[in-house]
């Protein structure tokens, strides 16, 4: 798939497709363009009237697939996303970014990661999701540091009704066992929302090609939340907290283990000005320790690997948002305080620390009926780094079932304080430090996305180009005894296409198809002069989901297959050949991962799902930076019970 042909499938599309541009009743509009958002803008705003490219999963996707973790959902459900296994931690590459250049959000407050692509989402229960946004494009101009590549926010499920319940067990055969449980309660201004889980994995063997093997360790861990929000009659002021906990135990060996803890505490309170204004305030404590736990030792010690603590607090100015108001605005002043510990730094005990102070504001202009002008930026003032800008400017025009977006954005991503102060001893093999004379990344991206809606059809095409400045990245040095961070010199790029298809044939026949094409230009020398190209990014990756379903007197049945290929790759890797260390070329083939399931429904209140995982048994030859995790084929059963 060398060329898309992008033009003449948009040429075609009004011969092909009957449409009525002001037909109310559209299943692709009631399903996408008209439910509100939250992370494109900070405020809640139509999908329509967003001049960002957005994707939303759903809460129907999600079930569809039964996932048994948020990974799970990201990689069926989101294009371009790699997932690899580096020891016990799961790394991602979206989009042709490390999962560092996206910043992950959870109810639009930023959760810690441990850097070089590894961000730990089993912290959050997947059974207490209820949807996911993913902006598409740097977002530097509303959420600072991070966000070169995109925003993804996991928005958590909230009390709708007066009483509700439910529960959900999964199990599958690789050993995977999941309970979780949700209990809403609304009524009298108040809203109560509390869930909690169970959770654990066998340890497992994985058989690779060529009789390889790779040993998962066995993990359980448990999770607790409550949300609770009061809100007066007249709706014009609210007050929320929130807390969540989530521990998990992985044993290494009878001696070890490593035990992950993450907990937030949050709070915010919401006020009308006028009718036109609206103030909010908003604190959230965010913690995530790693630590290892040496069994039988005397007081069973603990021994901090990576103690992230994360203050946020915000205030924000909001304009109440119509559809038939020129203007819309918001603005805001943030203070994020980060402080770092553990045993991968020369002093164990001591804590580093970053400050940042931002002010942002963003106005979207609708100059005529159909033509939108968004306009915003952000200013940073980091302790170490001083003041940095990040503009954006967006454009939108909507007609009918046509829409198009453009926009130019800056993006930057200042230096963990991982990678600053890092120094550890590497197993004894070689120490990784850090550099504090690292420079913050910066970005520059041009994101163009036309889009053809109709009552049943959805088609968006999104391009993007990016340009990146002092890139940071890990370098071996002296003879291969120091693995260092540097600052790439000059410039390097990212170019990426998504074409994404909703097409709904009825209630019952839906089918979903993504796909993305990705390049950079990481190259290296050889050691006789020529270049070798050394990024792991696939080139082509694709989704696709058919469901079909039909239902009577309350009963429905229904039947889902998802599919996730990943074209080949040949990669330069640096090796020691007959003595002499030099780039060789290694290739990987491309793979198809497959999933089917069956689900059973009575009037939502019971669900059964009985699926299998990998039907073509992929076994990747190795795991590492390039190859797709997998344990083999596996089968699975979900039973969800629901009361309202």
């Amino acid at each position: 798939m060398k060329y898309l042909p992008i033009i003449p499938i948009f040429a075609l599309l009004p011969l092909v497709v009957q449409a009525d541009p002001v037909d109310t009743t559209r299943l692709m509009r009631s399903d996408t363009l008209d439910q509100v958002v939250v992370t494109a803008t900070r405020v809640p705003r139509p999908l329509k009237s967003v001049p960002t490219p957005i994707q939303v999963i759903t809460p129907k996707e999600i079930e569809q697939i039964q996932p048994r973790s948020v990974h799970d959902m990201l990689e069926v459900l989101i294009p371009g996303i790699q997932r690899t296994k580096h020891g016990a931690q799961d790394r991602l590459v979206i989009q042709g970014f490390s999962a560092d250049y996206y910043l992950f959000l959870v109810d639009g407050e930023r959760i810690g990661s441990e850097g070089n692509g590894a961000i730990d989402l089993e912290r959050i229960d997947p059974n207490n999701v209820e949807r996911i946004e993913v902006v598409r494009g740097a977002s530097s101009a509303l959420y600072g540091s991070n966000a070169i590549g995109g925003v993804i926010n996991i928005i958590t499920r909230k009390a709708t009704m007066p009483v509700e319940a439910s529960a959900r067990a999964l199990y599958d055969n690789s050993g995977v066992q999941r309970y979780n449980g949700f209990v809403g309660l609304k009524g009298y201004g108040f809203t109560s929302s509390t869930g909690g889980g169970y959770g654990e994995q066998d340890r497992f063997t994985m058989r690779l090609e060529g009789g390889n093997r790779f040993t998962v360790y066995d993990y359980s861990s448990w999770n607790a939340n409550q949300r609770l929000k009061w809100q007066n009659k007249s709706n014009s002021f609210s007050a929320e907290v929130y807390g969540q906990f989530n521990s998990r135990l992985q044993n290494i060996d009878r001696k070890e283990a490593v035990v992950y803890e993450a907990f937030t505490g949050f709070g915010q309170l919401k006020g009308k000005l006028s009718d036109s204004y609206q103030l909010e305030g908003t604190y959230n404590l965010e913690g995530y320790d790693r630590q290892t736990w040496y069994k039988r030792a005397k007081s069973d010690p603990y021994v901090p690997i990576f103690m992230l603590r994360t203050h946020t607090a915000r205030a924000q100015l909001n304009s109440t948002y119509s559809e038939d108001s020129p203007v819309q605005f918001n603005a805001g002043v943030e203070w994020m305080g980060e402080s770092l510990r553990g045993d991968r730094f020369a002093d164990i005990n001591a804590r580093h620390r970053a400050y940042t102070t931002s002010l942002y504001a963003q106005t979207d202009i609708k100059f005529a009926p159909n033509w939108t002008l968004t306009f915003g930026a952000r200013g940073d003032i980091h302790s170490r780094y001083g003041l940095n800008i990040s503009p954006k400017l967006t454009f939108l025009w909507r007609s009918g079932y046509w829409a198009f977006r453009a926009s130019y954005a800056t993006g930057f991503r200042s230096p963990s304080l991982k990678e600053l102060y890092m120094y550890w001893n590497h197993q004894n093999m070689f120490y990784i430090t850090g550099n504090p004379n690292l420079k913050p990344e910066q970005s520059r991206m041009v994101t163009l996305s036309p889009e053809f809606d109709t009552r049943n059809l959805n088609i968006s095409l999104v391009a993007q180009y990016t340009n990146m400045r002092h890139e940071i990245i890990s370098r071996s040095e002296k003879n291969g005894t120091i693995l260092n961070y540097i600052n790439i010199e000059g410039e390097s790029q990212l170019a990426s296409a998504t074409l994404a298809v909703r097409y709904f044939l009825n209630q019952w026949v839906r089918l979903y198809g993504n796909y993305a094409y990705m390049w950079n230009d990481a190259t290296d020398f050889r050691r006789d002069g020529t270049r070798i190209k050394v990024t792991t990014i696939r080139p082509h990756t694709a989704t696709g989901t058919l469901s079909l379903g039909y239902g009577r007197w309350g009963f429905r049945l229904g039947t889902d297959l998802s599919l996730r290929y990943f074209s080949p790759i040949t990669i330069g890797m640096k090796k020691k050949l007959d003595g002499i260390e030099d780039y060789y070329p290694v290739r990987y083939p491309g793979y198809v991962m497959l999933r089917a399931s069956v689900n059973a429904e009575w009037k939502h209140y019971v669900t059964l799902t009985v699926g299998s995982e990998n039907l073509l048994d992929y076994r990747p030859g190795n795991l590492d930076i390039a190859a797709g995790f997998t344990s083999g084929r596996s089968w699975y059963a979900a039973l969800a019970l629901r009361f309202y």
